[in-house]
């Protein structure tokens, strides 16, 4: 029974016809096996990823796959005693179903990128004739509801040579797999995929001996684009993963780091408020305080505040706030300030042949006398 609207008569001899059926069967399979790795592989991806655009992709060679099965007539030989209207009925239904989702997939496809709403419309547009084309299908209006379908496919295959130039704005578009050069080679190779199939159907010129496989073609042939295509966007899309992760990971890494040094700080910072004060609990208890205890007492005081301030300082460092106080200053007199407040000061030498001015941060010198001090002391 007719599937297509063309039609084309050669007589042969009985050997010629079983070479070109064995011909024709081996072609069928060899292109149906092609079909399956296009889908199954496409398949994996999704199961692994569940990727939508591969999930429509999964469908689409769905379709082209169906469509191959019923036009080569293989439906036939599974459903023997089916009546030849429905029979056809079912496979013109495929065909628009495929055409519906082979739409469907170029709208998912275009949409990861920002479509102007021009191009959007025409697309949903587009897709709203299916419904239009099942109902004229049904209603016995077979052949106007193939020349709509065809229309359309036609229109849509049209509108690849503008929608990626002048339908995509680029400088929204944050999905970047494929640069605007590159979008418009892609659905260039479709263009001329699918325009050998529509202008023929529609018998704008006529065709040859290959024009009634070209539709089935089509599936392989754009399912080997598309196919490539979703290989270089899933390799780009893993190696976006992996510099995430790679970032997460440094991320943790550092903060870890972080949550260690600021343990370190509070040990430091429990260490050094824990002498002072326990010198000021010794002399706030003692019934009397001498000038000595006083002058601990102050000292305590003293190393707490500079305990505070090495904080205060530390914070200011780390947030990028700190800005130096130059200044000009007596070394020997901040020398020998540092060491009277030490209640073992005998211990400590300073002798200076001369008075030393310098201009630095006063308290930052301090600091660094202080803990010059602290170290000679303790070890």
């Amino acid at each position: 029974f007719p599937v297509t609207i063309f039609m084309r008569a050669q007589v042969l001899s009985y050997e010629d016809f079983r070479e070109l059926d064995r011909a024709q069967e081996f072609g069928f399979s060899f292109y149906l096996a092609i079909l399956v790795f296009l889908f199954l592989f496409p398949l994996l991806i999704w199961i692994k990823n569940k990727d939508y655009l591969a999930g429509v992709f999964v469908l689409k060679q769905l379709g082209a796959i169906s469509l191959l099965i019923f036009s080569a007539g293989y439906l036939r030989f599974i459903l023997k005693d089916i009546d030849l209207e429905v029979l056809q009925l079912i496979v013109n239904v495929n065909l628009l179903a495929y055409s519906l989702i082979t739409m469907f997939f170029h709208y998912v496809f275009l949409n990861e990128y920002v479509m102007k709403k021009w191009a959007k419309m025409l697309l949903v547009l587009a897709m709203v004739a299916f419904p239009v084309e099942f109902i004229l299908l049904i209603t016995q209006f077979e052949r106007l509801a193939l020349n709509v379908n065809m229309v359309v496919l036609n229109l849509v295959t049209f509108s690849f040579l503008v929608i990626p130039a002048y339908g995509i704005d680029w400088n929204k578009s944050s999905q970047k797999v494929f640069s605007k050069k590159w979008l418009i080679l892609i659905h260039l190779l479709i263009f001329g995929v699918g325009i050998s199939i529509t202008l023929p159907s529609l018998g704008y010129f006529q065709g040859n001996q290959f024009s009634a496989f070209s539709g089935l073609a089509y599936g392989g042939i754009t399912g080997i684009i598309l196919f490539i295509v979703l290989q270089y966007r899933y390799r780009v899309a893993r190696e976006e993963s992996i510099a995430k992760v790679s970032s997460a990971e440094a991320y943790a890494q550092a903060e870890k780091n972080r949550r260690e040094q600021q343990a370190q700080f509070l040990a430091m910072l429990t260490h050094e408020l824990k002498t002072p004060l326990s010198i000021m609990k010794m002399g706030y208890t003692l019934p009397t305080q001498s000038d000595v205890t006083k002058k601990h007492i102050q000292t305590a005081i003293q190393d707490m505040t500079d305990v505070i301030d090495r904080c205060v300082m530390d914070d200011k460092l780390q947030n990028h706030e700190f800005q130096l106080k130059i200044q000009k200053c007596n070394v020997n007199e901040l020398i020998q300030e540092k060491i009277n407040q030490y209640q073992d000061s005998s211990r400590i030498s300073f002798a200076a042949s001369e008075v030393y001015f310098i201009e630095t941060d006063v308290q930052l010198l301090k600091i660094i006398i202080g803990n010059l001090v602290d170290n000679a002391l303790k070890y």
